[in-house]
């Protein structure tokens, strides 16, 4: 094979890989965005990558941080569904003496109430 033909193999391989790489990407897009459960995963394994490294590491060394932190992201999604529900379950309980606290206030006159005359 002739230096040419091998240079000119090479670009076709480059651009194959190329479209394969671009059409691999928009598959994944697609998958996530259309699994409510995938993106929520993604979105806590982002944080957690994030959080990990530094803003200055380059594009492998965050893709290598993001695939390790999707990988642990089951019991990540876990203790963020933990979170939430207890998160409501403390606003339920407030919101519930407070409802309590309204209505058996002691401090309460009718008298104060206002009602418009017919003056």
């Amino acid at each position: 094979m002739s230096p040419i033909k091998a240079i000119k193999r090479s670009f076709q391989a480059a651009g194959c890989l190329i479209v394969l790489g671009v059409a691999a990407i928009g598959g994944i897009s697609s998958y996530v965005e259309r699994n409510p459960e995938t993106k929520e995963r993604l979105e806590i394994s982002e944080r957690v990558a994030s959080d990990r490294i530094d803003h200055d590491a380059g594009f492998f060394t965050k893709v290598g941080a993001l695939i390790s932190a999707w990988w642990e992201s089951d019991d990540l999604v876990e203790e963020v569904r933990t979170e939430k529900a207890e998160a409501e379950q403390d606003k339920a309980a407030r919101r519930k003496e407070a409802e309590a606290r309204r209505f058996n206030d002691s401090s309460y006159n009718s008298e104060d109430d206002y009602y418009a005359g017919n003056d």
